[in-house]
């Protein structure tokens, strides 16, 4: 069998998945000359997997994992993954064109900023070298919701096929916890600012590297259903998108898992948060006995 080829930017992604043993394959972008590598989105990393174009037989696999929201496992050889085992399916319903991860949920209006900076302060900033931003921000919004009894949300930035191409190809996502503050709503990301940020100004910190390129001004897309971030005309026309979801959504994964099975997420779950815990932060059983699980 042949071998997928991957760049080094992604090889500690590899490795967290070899840790964590399964991931779900969100998203197989195809490319543009017949030379070019297919590029891989999955729930276990923020970063974005290269695949050799001639290696047919796992790129179709990788394709009918994404289609069947598949739970796999890769196999590696030589530090490089050679074959996938699917572990479990799920058979995948359509979902009401309506249906998004803010339908029916009401965050919590915080009093004022400097309430919002308050909390902000008391996130645990423990974290481990190159953890991942949904489990921090998991852990986090869980945080909030246990010591300051705030429904808070969860924002997103995704990175397009047209960013990756022309701007930077490293990263695809990120996620930090967003609190409501009467009109405005600010973004409490300890791990890259040192205070709350407006939302707007939080998207300005996660597309600077577009001023590097001459582009100013731009605005990312704001989406509410994430097969609008996977359709080929935003791919192509735009460099990111916007999401906001409710602070039980954990990473990627489960926005698709909502297109396709039409059931949303109305609780934080156990399993989830140990995970969560255990990937991003030091002391990880202390932090996750800390919080309040059901």
């Amino acid at each position: 069998m042949k071998k997928t080829i991957l760049t080094l930017s992604v090889l500690f992604a590899l490795t967290n998945f070899a840790e964590a043993n399964t991931t779900r394959i969100l998203h197989v972008d195809s490319p543009e000359f017949m030379d070019q590598p297919f590029e891989v989105l999955t729930s276990g990393s923020r970063e974005v997997i290269e695949v050799n174009a001639n290696n047919l037989e796992l790129i179709e696999k990788l394709k009918d994992a994404s289609i069947n929201n598949d739970e796999v496992i890769f196999q590696y050889t030589d530090n490089e993954v050679s074959d996938l085992t699917v572990v479990a399916k799920q058979e995948g319903q359509v979902s009401s064109e309506e249906l998004h991860p803010m339908l029916n949920y009401t965050p919590t209006d915080v009093e004022s900023y400097d309430v919002a900076a308050e909390m902000f302060q008391t996130l645990n900033t423990s974290t481990k070298m190159f953890s991942q931003c949904f489990n921090r921000a998991h852990i986090w919004a869980k945080q909030l919701s246990d010591n300051f009894k705030v429904d808070s949300m969860k924002i997103l930035i995704y990175y397009t096929k047209k960013y990756r191409r022309e701007i930077n190809k490293k990263w695809w996502f990120h996620i930090a916890p967003m609190v409501q503050v009467g009109d405005e709503r600010y973004v409490l990301d300890r791990e890259f600012t040192r205070k709350p940020y407006t939302d707007e100004n939080w998207e300005k910190i996660f597309t600077k590297k577009m001023e590097e390129k001459g582009i100013y001004g731009y605005r990312c897309k704001v989406i509410k259903n994430i097969k609008e971030f996977y359709d080929q005309n935003n791919q192509d026309n735009e460099y990111c998108n916007i999401q906001v979801t409710s602070m039980y959504y954990w990473e990627p994964n489960d926005m698709s898992r909502l297109d396709k099975t039409g059931v949303q997420k109305t609780t934080f779950i156990d399993r989830e948060l140990k995970m969560a815990a255990k990937e991003a932060f030091k002391k990880w059983k202390k932090v996750y006995q800390s919080l309040t699980v059901q």
